[in-house]
């Protein structure tokens, strides 16, 4: 496929294509990326220091992607003026295994679905680990690349504390602190348990209700039609008396937030409590990459013409969900053939939503006996693409204050997910959906006690 040495990791996904049998992901592989080739605005993707072999007798394109994920192994990243460089190459990474062609070999994205998963998304892990190995070390980031941060202001480097000696490594410079955090993000009401604070500098998506009653097993998140539960988003989290944490939350509150590259990517606890359970939970490294029409007025059959950019679905909705933005919904790329674009076609995602509850994503479960005394309130950083490294900051037995820092992240994007119980008769702040607040901020109240008031 490419003459140029390829890294291990890149090798497996070579030999498994080259296997009898495989004929057809290795057709769609090449597939997807010609499309993808042909009809999006690359604007800045593939960044500086990853690109296709412009001397390649591959007229597949398969060589192409190939020498784009071996040269992503070790890259150093670096940014543009509008901030959008890691975000694009992580849309182009991940758009291609979205595809029609070569989606359906990987896990689905549906409740009930466990590891071991199937050879692709096991694959997929495998890479996203080795590219963080890199970027832990000293080669992932440079004067040069860090300065490419430095001068977009998206990044806000400024407001950040550089170390003496300055980041060692790409991951140091990714979960960088705030110079004066309780100055730069105030806590909210601090000395009121009740009130509820945001987790992280993040979008908001929703809260949904949690179904069920009682100790149920399938008490149950209805995600557009899809019931995810509240067992598999805990993995099958067990008290100290040996019942099941998920159906606990039976006729509580779910809340979904999502960040970007861009963003702060340390979690701080919402509530005041008691830390009764820390872990990290293994799981896929998946992001639904979509397309968004750049003009949907052009002609996209135009020669020449490239009608789509790239786009990132973070919400738990349908890519054409009328509660989100015009400017951010989207069309799967199994939906977004040339010939169909603009005719009335009706999108579909190539994955159901939902992706939260089997992402790698790490678990902080609060006890508030004691600080608002309104239940437990499950805490879940969950990781998004390359961006599968959440690293727990607490311990069980620790005693949180509101605010506390929780846990980090590496790389890229990634989401935030509450759970509150019933008894905590949590009511959210209404804004519209993508609003995005700085961690520290109010979001909700807990009203124990007191008569329940939905959130819409």
């Amino acid at each position: 496929m490419t003459n140029r040495p390829l890294y291990p990791i890149v090798q497996k996904l070579v030999d498994w294509l080259d296997k009898a049998g495989n004929e057809d992901v290795k057709g769609g592989m090449a597939t997807a990326f010609v499309w993808v080739a042909t009809n999006v605005d690359w604007g800045s993707i593939p960044p500086p220091g990853i690109a296709p072999e412009s001397d390649s007798d591959d007229s597949s394109g398969l060589s192409q992607y190939i020498k784009i994920l071996n040269d992503f192994v070790h890259w150093v990243p670096v940014e543009d003026k509008d901030g959008r460089t890691v975000y694009s190459f992580l849309c182009l990474f991940y758009l291609l295994l979205d595809h029609e062609a070569v989606v359906k070999y990987q896990a689905p994205i549906k409740p009930g679905e466990i590891a071991p998963w199937l050879w692709l998304s096991q694959w997929v892990i495998q890479y996203a680990k080795e590219v963080g190995k890199w970027m832990d070390t000293p080669m992932s980031l440079t004067e040069k690349s860090l300065q490419k941060f430095k001068d977009s202001p998206p990044y806000n480097v400024g407001a950040y504390d550089e170390p003496d000696g300055g980041w060692e490594t790409f991951n140091d410079f990714f979960a960088r602190k705030f110079k004066d955090y309780p100055t730069q993000r105030p806590i909210a009401s601090p000395s009121v348990d009740t009130v509820i604070v945001n987790p992280a500098d993040s979008a908001f998506d929703g809260d949904w209700e949690v179904t069920g009653s009682g100790m149920d097993a399938g008490v149950t998140f209805d995600v557009k039609g899809l019931h995810w539960t509240t067992n598999q988003l805990l993995d099958d989290l067990y008290d100290g008396d040996g019942n099941a944490v998920g159906p606990q939350f039976a006729g509580g509150r779910f809340t979904h937030s999502f960040l970007g590259p861009t963003d702060y990517h340390r979690m701080h606890a919402p509530v005041s409590g008691k830390v009764v359970a820390a872990k990290v939970i293994p799981g896929l490294c998946h992001l639904e990459a979509v397309l968004k029409p750049k003009d949907p007025e052009a002609d996209p059959k135009k020669p020449g013409a490239k009608p789509f950019e790239l786009f990132m679905h973070r919400y738990m909705r349908r890519v054409d969900d009328k509660s989100i933005p015009k400017e951010h919904r989207g069309i799967a790329p199994s939906a977004a053939s040339v010939e169909t674009f603009g005719t009335g076609m009706v999108p579909d995602a190539p994955n159901s939503p939902g992706y939260q509850f089997l992402q790698a994503r790490g678990l902080v479960l609060i006890d508030t006996e004691g600080f608002g005394n309104f239940g437990l309130v499950a805490v879940l950083p969950i990781g998004m693409a390359q961006v599968s490294s959440v690293v727990l900051s607490v311990k069980k037995g620790q005693e949180l204050k509101k605010g506390d820092e929780i846990a980090y992240f590496q790389l890229g994007g990634s989401d935030i997910v509450m759970v509150f119980q019933d008894k905590a008769n949590v009511v959210f702040d209404q804004v519209p959906i993508n609003t995005h607040r700085n961690f520290g901020e109010k979001v909700a109240v807990a009203r124990p006690g007191k008569a329940p008031a939905a959130s819409k």
